[in-house]
């Protein structure tokens, strides 16, 4: 993983955030909504609160029931705000890091023994990372158990899984010495949802959502896929940033270099020697 470059993609992400948000603003009501619980009967009490550009006062309108329509640009409005704060904080801290980064430490082993380094690194973390498998298999207990008839492929590391590809994507992962699991069950807006992998980065601790996209030339497949995708990003698993997408169909047919390249960029791979 090229950290600067992770950065950099990290940077432009929030950099459209905040144009989008900004050009989104723009255009909805000024103002800002105050709920508050009615006092009188069930349900709530909608204002908007606006300041006065020539005295600076601050006045407070009550929303009738009937402008459901204010009421929600106004809550969309507030919780673009408080996104873009978000945005900018966190775009502010990569500017900070990139302007004292020091990429040294990344290429400490270089010469002539540097596969003997490598070899050793990886079987310290090996050691390592039986503890951070335990910890991802007690956080997703659940496994899917859709169609269990079809898990048929067997891995290095002992688990069934339902084809080639995904058996590529394991049996790169267990030879790695990364902690994943297979099919967690994850529940989105009362959904139960199984990604193919989660897996954790051995170094930082950080959790990645993967999934293989593998009949990309069937048009309900696709739509599926999106709606998926659309889920994840609900509940914070979001491209680019901790999600994982690689793909084949028929023409294009998924090999162990397609996980590595998809891999190697969010995780530093070091092979065995």
């Amino acid at each position: 993983m090229n950290i600067i470059r992770k950065l950099t993609e990290i940077r432009d992400h929030l950099e459209r955030n905040i144009r989008r948000n900004t050009a989104e603003l723009s255009r909805l009501p000024k103002g800002n909504l105050i709920i508050s619980r009615n006092r009188i009967k069930p349900g709530f009490n909608w204002m908007v609160s606006r300041i006065d550009p020539d005295t600076g006062r601050t006045t407070r309108t009550y929303i009738s029931r009937n402008n459901v329509q204010l009421a929600a640009e106004l809550c969309l409005k507030k919780f673009l705000d408080n996104q873009m704060r978000l945005d900018k904080k966190n775009l502010k801290a990569i500017d900070e890091f990139l302007s004292k980064f020091d990429n040294r430490m990344t290429y400490c082993f270089t010469g002539a023994c540097k596969s003997e380094y490598n070899r050793l690194l990886r079987k310290a973390r090996f050691s390592m990372n039986s503890s951070m498998q335990d910890y991802l298999d007690k956080k997703y207990p659940l496994r899917s158990t859709y169609k269990p008839e079809a898990l048929r492929v067997q891995t290095l590391c002992g688990i069934m899984v339902r084809s080639k590809s995904e058996a590529i994507i394991a049996d790169l992962l267990y030879n790695l010495g990364i902690p994943f699991v297979y099919e967690p069950v994850i529940i989105v807006n009362g959904k139960r949802l199984a990604p193919d992998f989660i897996i954790m980065d051995p170094i930082t601790k950080k959790e990645y959502l993967w999934e293989h996209f593998g009949m990309l030339d069937d048009p309900q497949y696709v739509s599926d896929a999106y709606n998926k995708l659309i889920s994840y990003n609900e509940i914070g698993w979001r491209l680019g940033i901790n999600l994982m997408v690689t793909s084949e169909d028929a023409e294009n047919k998924f090999v162990e270099q397609h996980a590595r390249d998809a891999l190697s960029q969010v995780i530093t791979i070091v092979d065995a020697a």
